[in-house]
């Protein structure tokens, strides 16, 4: 099962969160217990924002495991957020590829998903043909959460909202609706 964390708060060192605590992220990608190898280590990805610089997040994403990637540390070590996402994986369907780490960025956005979407390989050319060029053209990996979040772009650039937190849940679950059909 993949591992994530979403944090929006004070801001603070992510280093504090991915890598320090005795339950840090990072440690339990490599303590999977429910695993037959106990190792979360398909990739990872980490998004920030930095808004005192511009509204679109810094991503890095990487398809060596979390746990061994001096990159990371390095950069948890300096990189200090008010908002970000963080997210250790463990492939169940998709390459091990850099496009198929969460999470997933468009413009000033950013997605990471746990979980499966049941019978995905069935409705996948479905979710394709409902996404305008500009949306499936940036789809770039084999994933259902990536399919997930075009198609809640795609749903998103349709209604012409303001982005805020009610209209985000309202469109998140027209997109669950449109993918049960």
């Amino acid at each position: 099962m993949c591992r994530f964390i979403a944090y929006i708060g004070n801001p603070l060192v992510l280093d504090e969160v991915l890598f320090k605590p005795d339950h840090s992220l990072i440690k339990q990608s490599t303590h999977a217990l429910e695993m037959k190898e106990p190792l979360n280590g398909d990739g990872f990805g980490l998004g920030w924002y930095a808004q005192d610089i511009d509204f679109t997040p810094g991503v890095f994403k990487s398809i060596q495991p979390a746990w061994n990637d001096l990159n990371l540390k390095h950069l948890a070590a300096k990189l200090r957020s008010n908002c970000f996402f963080a997210h250790v994986r463990s492939a169940t369907r998709g390459y091990v590829s850099q496009f198929n780490c969460h999470p997933f960025n468009y413009d000033q956005y950013l997605f990471m998903h746990n979980g499966d979407i049941g019978g995905f390989e069935k409705i996948k050319r479905f979710l394709r043909r409902k996404l305008s060029d500009d949306i499936y053209n940036w789809v770039q990996g084999q994933t259902d959460s990536e399919h997930l979040f075009a198609l809640f772009l795609e749903l998103f650039k349709q209604e012409k909202l303001h982005f805020n937190a009610e209209n985000t849940a309202r469109l998140f679950l027209a997109t669950l609706r449109e993918i049960k059909k």
